[in-house]
């Protein structure tokens, strides 16, 4: 069986290896002028100027804006996850792991979001993407999940007791811990209201560690509804309402 390094498996040529970089330089210099300009003032031009390459190559890579832009927000999506699912990835004692893990996780959000540029970042992540169409959306959406928030969601439900784990759905404890972090960090860093909003980020991060553990340890068993589920009970309430 031939492997990666064996000679008989051949590599990417190097004009296949100079336009993947191209592609790439193309994705950065769009998601830059997004920053800048957002959705509806970034052009072709103004990107291709930005990569240093003609519109004619340009338009090699990317039929139109629409697919350019959403792949330059896929790229963005896919260039962060690393930094945003490592913290997750720290061994924690195994008694408080999770409120361990949690504290560690608030404390590197807040590294990236101090950064000058993580404010237009996200902004241009949010908004760009919302400008469009429902497809491209989709695709953006998806990457997001599959790239970091499933990986994440998955990560901290490791870290609940067993019996915890049977009670508790993976997706929505995910988005419970991140509406609770975003709450600060949207907020305070990405919208500036720091300015004019005085909140400190220790109280902040221990209040809600502190609420988190404290509604895990009071949830009651229950049955778990996944997504599945919802659909399904949602299929059977359609067919109950369908005319004979």
């Amino acid at each position: 069986m031939n492997t990666p390094e064996d000679p008989a498996v051949p590599g990417p040529s190097r004009a296949e290896a100079r336009a993947e970089e191209t592609g790439l330089a193309i994705g950065e210099a769009a998601f830059a002028v997004l920053c800048q300009k957002g959705y509806h003032g970034a052009s072709i031009r103004d990107i291709a100027r930005a990569a240093r390459v003609s519109e004619a190559l340009l338009y090699h890579y990317y039929p139109n804006k629409v697919e350019l832009v959403t792949a330059a927000l896929i790229q963005k999506i896919q260039e962060i996850s690393p930094q945003i699912l490592s913290p997750l990835s720290i061994e924690t004692p195994r008694s408080g792991k999770l409120d361990a893990t949690l504290q560690v996780f608030f404390e590197s959000l807040a590294r990236i979001f101090a950064r000058p540029e993580s404010g237009e970042m996200f902004r241009a992540l949010l908004l760009s993407s919302s400008q469009l169409p429902l497809e491209q959306q989709r695709r953006v959406v998806e990457a997001l999940h599959r790239n970091a928030w499933n990986p994440a969601a998955q990560r901290l439900h490791s870290l609940l007791p067993a019996d915890r784990r049977r009670e508790i759905d993976a997706y929505a404890l995910f988005r419970v811990i991140q509406g609770a972090f975003m709450g600060y960090f949207m907020f305070q860093e990405t919208l500036g209201w720091k300015q004019f909003v005085e909140l400190d980020p220790l109280l902040y991060r221990e209040t809600i560690v502190s609420i988190l553990s404290g509604g895990l340890a009071a949830i009651r068993r229950q049955p778990r509804r996944t997504n599945a589920n919802r659909k399904a009970a949602a299929g059977g309430r359609k067919r109950k309402r369908a005319k004979p």
